[in-house]
């Protein structure tokens, strides 16, 4: 994504808790200037770890060529993403330190798009901790957090779900009505959801971990029984 801020980051920070981004990749240089400093101490808020690369990193000359292989479809579809030049200069740079191109496996399977950074309820590290939002790390597994309260979730699948809606709180009508809908069919139909969260729900396996252990060809035999069992008990 690219945005312009203002001299405290407030932007940068609800975008790093909405995507609850466990790294962030800066450059070396300017990291001890008063900027610099700023944008670790917003980092550190939001529970990510600073990474410093070298300017070079940041480099974009290869970059078409590396989406080339990277990317399903076509390079050029991409041409507004390309065209930004921090967007790219970042994603440049995180191409070189996730090494994903070292991996074959990886080559045609990658999507890209920008993320909008009004989708979302604008929420920085100072409010989900005033409004309690999130779990502290020290609450463990009782926790009194808007998250601890609503979770009663069947699958590791809904409680990440869960997490990501409270970090990411839509602001269109469209897609919140969406949401209600969905909410209110399961709320007036107990048969339906106690057969989901009885029966069909706490027999599932992590289905999307496994899905990643088979993109990357590292799923065990016991991740494949797991999901043959998933798929054997779905109508």
């Amino acid at each position: 994504c690219a945005f312009v801020d203002d001299e405290q980051f407030c932007t940068l920070e609800s975008v790093l808790c909405q995507i609850g981004a466990k790294e962030c990749v800066v450059p070396r240089e300017g990291t001890d200037t008063p900027e610099g400093k700023r944008l670790k101490d917003v980092a550190a808020r939001c529970g990510a770890l600073v990474t410093e690369r070298a300017g070079r990193d940041f480099d974009v000359t290869d970059l078409e060529s590396d989406l080339g292989r990277l990317i399903t479809g076509n390079v050029e579809a991409h041409r507004a993403i390309i065209d930004q030049p921090q967007a790219a200069a970042c994603l440049a740079a995180v191409l070189r330190f996730s090494e994903l191109l070292a991996d074959s496996t990886n080559h045609g399977r990658c999507a890209l798009s920008m993320y909008d950074t009004g989708r979302y309820m604008r929420l920085d590290s100072s409010a989900l901790r005033a409004l309690n939002v999130l779990p502290e790390r020290s609450d463990g597994p009782s926790s009194f957090s808007l998250y601890g309260l609503l979770n009663k979730c069947r699958t590791p699948m809904g409680r990440r779900l869960l997490m990501r809606w409270l970090k990411q709180p839509l602001v269109d009508v469209a897609e919140i009505g969406t949401r209600h809908d969905v909410v209110t069919e399961l709320v007036s139909n107990a048969e339906v959801r106690d057969a989901l969260r009885g029966a069909h729900l706490r027999s599932l396996p992590d289905i999307e971990r496994i899905t990643r252990k088979l993109e990357r060809r590292k799923a065990t035999l016991m991740d494949l029984c797991r999901l043959y069992q998933a798929s054997a008990a779905l109508p």
